[in-house]
């Protein structure tokens, strides 16, 4: 992540977490990178047309033994 803020010129990105120490995590981003938790980025693309179920994947992988963020990008 430090790279990609010192890169020149600027590149847009987002940074994909799960984690919620990563997502609380202090660190700025460029104006042209944001961060995004992996369930905001299901319902992002189920909300597209991309995917059939967010709910779905999430129940799967929960099952599985993964723990989702519950933040919310945007903000609510």
């Amino acid at each position: 992540m430090n790279d990609f803020a010192l890169d020149q010129p600027r590149k847009t990105g987002v940074f994909l977490f799960e984690d919620h120490k990563i997502a609380r995590a202090s660190f700025l981003c460029q104006t042209t990178a944001g961060k995004i938790s992996t369930r905001a980025f299901l319902i992002f693309l189920e909300q597209k047309g991309w995917l059939a179920s967010a709910t779905e994947i999430e129940r799967q992988a929960i099952q599985a033994g993964r723990n989702f963020s519950r933040l919310r990008f945007p903000p609510e």
